[in-house]
């Protein structure tokens, strides 16, 4: 069996285009782990998300 090394969060989502406008304050990369670590938490909205975060 082959082992598979697990691909980190900018590996995965580096070629993500960033949609906000504005200079953001917070890079996107750091929002997706908030939001996937929120969802693996329970949240199960955007208010649920921004509650955890």
């Amino acid at each position: 069996m082959e082992d598979i090394e697990p691909l980190s969060v900018e590996d995965a989502f580096g070629d993500l285009k960033d949609p906000r406008s504005r200079s953001p304050e917070h890079q996107l990369s750091e929002l997706l782990v908030v939001a996937i670590v929120a969802i693996l938490s329970g949240a199960d909205s955007w208010v649920g998300i921004a509650t955890w975060g």
